[in-house]
This record gives structure tokens, sequence and C-alpha cells, in this order.
């Protein structure tokens, strides 16, 4: 017996008294009539699909029994009706749970425990409002089959053309693998991209299903094209930006006025997400994968480089796409933490596990910074200082300790500023706890030498070179795999007037431990302060017969931070000379002299100043 609702029920009865004032009958003759056409239409709708009869399914029932029928004018026609909903077939529970709630949220969760698509295709989860999101579809999916308790018909609605929006993307998403799933489902491992599909599928049937089995149909249908609307306008909001990015990338990367165009354009308006993901793509990135928006411009290529051999995955260029993104958003792209390809905190994220990523450095003992490695961190920061204010010479030391978080071996490199006419004169590393010095040659010497040791040995050595005006490129590996690396390197460089400014790391491919403090200590024999952008002077105590500073800094002040020591007592003039004894140097090389000549270079006849934008 078929569960009636109250609409029905009124509908109905309203329904035989027009019958009866149409066919003229009163009295015992009318209420035959009802009673029969009573019955008659409660057999026809023990026919009918479904659970329960509606006000829509009364409409249809009526419009088949009775030739003469009009339909109330608030409800749909009869073939509109029959149009929309077609022939009500039944929902299997155990299909609908199965691949609408359970195999979904299962998949869900695989994927952020091992980011198995997130690795190899892309990220269907990339931020918490994407987990949100599809999380969305299994549990509006089972509030709709245990029968949606506590909600009103326009909310039910609601939530089931919300989550169709959601379901049908990641239909559309993994439909671009359905060739790829076909023979992987053999393996089992083809369930985990056909389950989006299949659940984009019974999304739909679900909510077709209680869309018929409504007690308030327009209420719902209206709840459903409001939730269908609100869904696609949430995606336009979070996906919007990254296509409109990834659209003008190819522009950005070209040459001519098209690519002054599109850099301007995305100076205006970019997703630095998706600007940062594209660094990592390409011909020398870690990753294949790539976002939503780069999977739906170049998934539909996966068929014929899985079977035709044809093409290649990684075609952009991530040199250009770093460029563009230093030009568009004025720093460099590994000064930024970079995408996570693995997420941290879930399970696989043990040492050793089979989980874990892998990152392969193809810039190993190359010319340039490169990309961050996610698992290479700094561990320990310490500078140690000595100005001699007399002669305008400052001389500082900078210990460094790399922690390895990766399975395999890395390379830590950073670009380093040194203070105005700095150069490095000493470097350290320390080798099975000993510290050990390093000679000092020709560039294109030491960079043979490092790249016979380094990657051909895969023994320890640290390189530093210089990479511009004040600038050093510092290089060590390997960093052994769950172990630490420690490398010191000198720095001697005069006072620009009475200012000493410590060094800095402009560019990196490591990040920082969690809870790193950069230690400074400084020493002088006059008085001396040290002052950072955005902070008050601070003074040098007295010790002993001179002075000294020590301090705890954020390790944003050794990154980028502006550090410089005020030293009294600096030759304001004509630099005097100096000299110091080398009681272990041979006695005709005994006594060390400096003595500063100034040199004069006439100034340029004509200056041109380029501006890069």
């Amino acid at each position: 017996m078929k569960t009636w609702t109250n609409q029905a029920e009124k509908r109905l009865a309203e329904y035989l008294e027009e019958r009866v004032r149409r066919e003229g009958f009163d009295g015992e003759e009318a209420d035959e009539l009802k009673s029969d056409l009573r019955r008659h239409i409660h057999e026809e709708a023990e026919k009918e699909g479904g659970e329960g009869i509606g006000s829509l399914q009364l409409e249809w029932i009526l419009g088949r029994l009775d030739a003469g029928y009009q339909s109330r004018p608030e409800v749909e026609s009869l073939e509109s009706y029959k149009a929309w909903s077609g022939t009500p077939k039944k929902l299997r529970p155990f299909w609908a749970w199965a691949w609408g709630v359970v195999m979904p949220f299962g998949v869900i969760l695989l994927e952020l425990i091992t980011v198995f698509c997130g690795s190899i295709f892309f990220d269907p989860v990339a931020t918490g409002w994407h987990v949100a999101l599809v999380l969305l579809v299994p549990l509006v999916n089972a509030w709709i089959l245990t029968g949606a308790a506590g909600g009103s018909e326009r909310g039910k609605g609601f939530a089931a053309g919300f989550v169709l929006v959601i379901a049908l993307l990641y239909l559309l998403l993994f439909l671009l693998l359905l060739p790829a799933t076909v023979i992987a489902v053999f393996f089992f491992v083809g369930v985990l991209s056909l389950t989006p599909v299949l659940a984009g599928l019974w999304t739909w049937r679900i909510g077709r299903r209680q869309r018929r089995e409504s007690t308030d149909a327009p209420a719902y249908r209206r709840g459903w094209r409001t939730g269908f609307a609100a869904a696609l306008v949430v995606l336009v909001v979070l996906e919007g930006p990254a296509v409109w990015t990834r659209s003008n990338l190819a522009a950005a990367t070209g040459e001519g006025d098209s690519q002054a165009s599109a850099i301007g354009r995305l100076r205006t308006f970019h997703s630095q997400r998706a600007l940062l993901r594209a660094c990592y793509e390409g011909n020398t990135g870690t990753t294949m994968a790539t976002d939503i928006p780069g999977w739906l411009s170049r998934g539909w290529e996966v068929p014929s480089i899985i079977f035709g051999g044809r093409g290649d995955f990684n075609q952009g260029d991530s040199a250009k796409m770093r460029d563009v993104f230093f030009r568009v958003t004025g720093k460099p792209f590994n000064s930024v933490k970079p995408p996570r390809m693995v997420r941290e905190g879930g399970l696989g994220q043990g040492r050793g596990n089979a989980f874990r990523e892998m990152e392969f450095d193809e810039h190993l003992g190359g010319d340039e910074v490169a990309v961050r490695l996610k698992h290479l961190d700094l561990a320990e920061s310490r500078f140690d200082g000595h100005l001699d204010a007399r002669s305008g010479l400052g001389y500082g030391e900078w210990t460094m300790v790399f922690h390895n978080g990766a399975v395999e071996a890395q390379e830590a490199r950073c670009q380093v500023l040194l203070p105005r006419g700095g150069r490095v004169s000493r470097l350290t590393l320390w080798v099975n706890g000993e510290p050990r010095e390093a000679a000092f040659n020709s560039v294109s010497k030491v960079k043979a030498a490092y790249k016979e040791v380094a990657v051909v040995q895969r023994r320890d050595p640290v390189l530093v070179t210089m990479a511009g005006p004040d600038t050093i490129l510092m290089q060590c590996f390997p960093v052994p795999a769950g172990g630490e690396m420690k490398i010191r390197f000198g720095i001697t460089a005069p006072c620009d007037g009475e200012l000493w400014e410590l060094p800095r790391i402009l560019e990196r491919n490591f990040g920082t431990k969690d809870g790193l403090e950069h230690a400074v200590w400084l020493q002088g024999e006059a008085p001396f302060d040290v002052l950072e952008r955005g902070a008050a002077p601070r003074k040098a105590a007295v010790d002993g017969p001179g002075h000294s500073m020590m301090l705890r800094l954020p390790p944003e002040s050794a990154m980028g931070g502006l550090l410089a020591v005020k030293c009294e007592g600096v030759p304001t003039g004509e630099s005097p000379a100096v000299w110091c004894e080398d009681k272990f140097a041979p006695a005709f090389e005994r006594f060390l002299i400096r003595e500063p000549k100034p040199v004069r270079q006439p100034a340029a006849a004509k200056i041109l100043v380029v501006v890069d934008g």
C-alpha cells in the first residue's frame, strides 16, 4: 500500500467533487461515483513506481484515466512531466549506496592519504575547499538515501542540485582517463578512476528519485535550480582565477606584443597557486601532474600518449614559466613554499613508507638554484661576526645545517648576497663530524671538481662560486636521506661608510624547519648598533675591552630581511694604513700591511637604463 501525501489526498478530494459536478450527479449517485473513482484511482496508483504518491503522480494518473481532465494551472502539464521524469525505474539501494556513498568516500580518503592521482595526472583535491566540495557528494547522497530527515523540500532540492554539479565536474575530469581506466580496471587500480564517473551517474539518479517522490515537487525544483546555480558560482570563484591564469600562460611565455599584453593581464589578476604549479611542471619540472584547469586543457592528450606513444605530457618550458612568475609577482618562484604532491600529516608519511614521495632533482650540480625541494630544510643557522673599526673591515662566518627528510639524497643550493665588496675567504664542510677546509681555484676548475665528486662519486663536497656582483651560489651534496649536512663559509668585506650589511639569502631550494631561529653573534672593539628594517636600533653591550651582541631572529631575517651594523670609529676620510703580525708566517711575510688606494674612473658619456617589466 503506497503512502499518499497530504497534498495528493487533498487534490483527489477536490477532483472527485469537480467530477461529480461535471457529471451532474448528486445524492447517492454522487457518493457511488466518488467511491468507484477513488477505488479505481488507488488501484492505478499502486501500479506506479516509487514508495509514495505525490501531486505530480496523481495528475499523471488523472490525465490518463479522464480524457476530459484539465490539469491545474500551478501543476506542469502531463506531457512536460513525462518528458522531465521519464518512466520511473526502481532504484537499487545496494548499488546506490556502493557507488553513491561508500566508494566515493573511500576514494577521496585514499587520495588524501596517498595523492595517487595528484602525483601522476592532476590534483583533484588541491585545497581544503576542494576537499569540502567532494565530500559533500557522498554525504548528501547518504542523507537522501536515508530519507533526508528534517529537510524541507526546497532544501532537499538545493542539496541535490548543488552536489550534482560537483559530481558532474569530476565525472568529466575522470572521463578523460577512461581509456586507461578500461585497462587498469583488471588490476583493480582502474576502480579508483572509475568511481568518480559512476558516482556522477548515481548522484543524478538519487536526486532524480528524490524529486519523483517529493511531497512538494515545485518547491523541490526551485531549490534544485538554486543549488545548481550556486554550485556553478562556487566553482567559478574557486577555479576561475586558475583558468584565467592558465589561459594567459601560453601567450606570456611567447614573444612579441602578445607576451607583454599577457604579462600585463596577469599582473592585474592571477592565481598564484596556478602560476606556482606551472613552475614545477614542464620539461625541467619535478612532476608531470597538473591542476584541474591544466588537466582540462591537456587531459585529452592522455589516450594518444598512452596508446599511440605520440606527444609529451610535459611540453611546457619550465624556465619560461618561472620567468613569468617573477615578472608577475616580483619574487622568485623558489622563494614560495612549493605545491604539495604528498600531503603531510597523513598515513604514508612515515619513514620508508612506499607512499612517500620521490623527488628527482634534475638541477643537481647545475648553475642555478631551481626548484624548491619539499623535504629539504635549513635546520640550524648561525652567523658570527667581528668588526674592526680602525681598518674598516668586517669578517663573519655563517654556519648552516641542512636536514633532508626525503628518501633519497638531495643537494642544497642557495644564492647569498654578501656585504658590498665582500668575498668568501673561507669554506668549511663537516665530514664524519670533523671540519674540512676547502681549496680555492678558478670557477671552471672548482665546478668540474664538484661535479666529479658530487654527481659521479657521490661524496661530500661543498662549492661556492660567484653568481653576480656581491652574490655567491652555494651548493652542497649529498645531504643524506633522513640525515644532516653542516657547512660554514667565511666572508670578508669592507665597511660601506659606517655600515656593514649582514649577508642574506636571495634564493634557495630548501625550506626552513619548524622553530628555526637565526642566531647572530657580533663583536668589535668600538661601540656599534644593529639596524633592522622595521625595528628600533639595538645597541651592543660592553664586553671586556670591547663590545658584543647576541640576537635570535626569525628565519625571515636571513631570507631577505635587511640587517646592518653601524660601527663607531670607522674612518670617514682617507683610510689609514693598518698592519698586523702573522706569527706563523715566514720572516719576510710576517707583517701584513693594508693601505687603501682610491681608484677614480671617468664618468660615462652616456647612460642607458633598462627597466625589465
